[in-house]
């Protein structure tokens, strides 16, 4: 039974479909969810949005997208998630829509082109930048932060790449038996905490969160420092 859009759920539909444009693809919501018109069956549902006031005049949402390759085939239905800041309410969403537009459509695009587009990377099994045992598609790092931290952090993903000391803890947890896993590694530094999250189809791996919390981050000498890095990563079970 399909059930009325709250605005928060209306307005993250809307601004997945304006900023998923700047891919020149079109797109048309319908009370089934967003569909990308140039590929039949592909659907994006967002489902309802977390959104809430955090401390100085800022607020949070999170959005949970669900991209389905074939909506008749549940195998084809990827989970993610995208977190966004903002001045506002709408901001807040809108920032949320990015990130998700900007680090997490990009795998999932380029698997139905065949072809890597938007600054994602391909690391077929045994390429060290991906799982042992299936073909990843893997997404640009989206890092959070003052822009001379960030260049930092940069040099560091790229040196020490966040999924190298994962590799184990996730080919070990990822069911051979499915066609699809999707991944999110977050690592992210205050000046005096550090938090780490890894999201296998948006369910939480502790041990994977526990070798993350250890990867370098650089080290901030502001009070309100933050730094923060987001991958995600698409894998696909070698035909």
């Amino acid at each position: 039974m399909w059930h009325s859009r709250s605005d928060d759920e209306q307005r993250a539909y809307d601004e997945l479909a304006r900023q998923l444009a700047a891919f020149e693809l079109t797109t048309k919501i319908d009370r089934h969810g967003l569909w990308l018109t140039n590929w039949p069956g592909v659907c994006i549902n967002i489902g309802m949005p977390f959104v809430a006031p955090q401390p100085g005049d800022q607020w949070l949402a999170r959005i949970d997208p669900i991209f389905s390759y074939n909506v008749n085939l549940p195998y084809c239905a990827i989970a993610s998630r995208a977190i966004g800041v903002g001045g506002d309410r709408a901001g807040a969403i809108a920032s949320a829509a990015y990130a998700w537009v900007t680090g997490t459509a990009p795998p999932l695009i380029s698997h139905i082109y065949g072809q890597c587009r938007y600054g994602a990377d391909y690391a077929p099994d045994g390429d060290l930048m991906g799982v042992k045992g299936w073909n990843c598609i893997t997404g640009p790092y989206l890092i959070t932060g003052k822009e001379a931290v960030k260049d930092e952090a940069a040099a560091m993903v790229r040196t020490s790449p966040m999924i190298t000391p994962l590799r184990d803890v996730l080919e070990s947890a990822l069911d051979r038996a499915a066609h699809y896993h999707s991944l999110v590694l977050y690592r992210a530094r205050t000046i005096d905490s550090d938090f780490s999250d890894v999201l296998i189809d948006n369910l939480p791996n502790d041990a994977g969160a526990d070798i993350l919390k250890k990867a370098a981050l650089p080290v901030l000498a502001e009070p309100d420092g933050f730094i923060g890095v987001r991958q995600f990563i698409l894998c696909c079970r070698p035909q």
